[in-house]
């Protein structure tokens, strides 16, 4: 009986990190389309080229450019994008990837993070491009970067709890 009660506490312990994983990673893709827009504007602005940004439930966005701009401004301003919220996840990550390694932290923003910001420094130079086509490359390629980099860390932290080494207090 102690058996099927540790198993059962076990299994409900790694559905509630898969769980929030997903929670975690949805919010991130979804804050980070409109970031992602939001730095297409910015440039567009700084560049002195109109812009109007749509974006849909967060879900997806589209740039319409308002004003003439040259070729080399469309580059600079597709690139704006995907390289801004590459840098703000990139940020984000950082901090809870060290805040993962030294504390309890739980190890689900460090991973969701690492994935949107491959994401997105993937995407950069295929925006503007159809969506359809380049919607799954990057996915693909930010999906293998980060199971090379977070995989079996990952595994061990949904399976076992633990989170690879931890700083441990000498006094206690």
């Amino acid at each position: 009986m102690t058996v099927m009660v540790s198993l059962l506490a076990q299994y409900r312990l790694i559905v509630s990190k898969l769980v929030g994983t997903a929670v975690v990673l949805i919010v991130l893709l979804w804050a980070s389309v409109s970031i992602h827009e939001a730095f297409h504007q910015l440039v567009a602005r700084s560049l002195g080229v109109e812009m109007r940004i749509e974006v849909w439930w967060g879900a997806t966005g589209i740039a319409y450019f308002m004003s003439p701009s040259t070729e080399a401004q469309r580059v600079v301003i597709g690139f704006a994008g995907g390289v801004g919220t590459a840098l703000v996840m990139g940020i984000l990550w950082l901090v809870s990837a060290l805040q993962a390694r030294y504390s309890r932290w739980e190890l689900d923003m460090a991973v969701s993070a690492f994935f949107v910001m491959m994401i997105q420094l993937v995407y950069a130079p295929f925006d503007g491009l159809s969506p359809h086509s380049t919607v799954w490359l990057p996915a693909i390629i930010a999906g293998a970067a980060t199971t090379i980099v977070y995989g079996n860390r990952w595994l061990q932290w949904v399976v076992n709890g633990t989170n690879g080494p931890q700083r441990v207090d000498r006094n206690t």
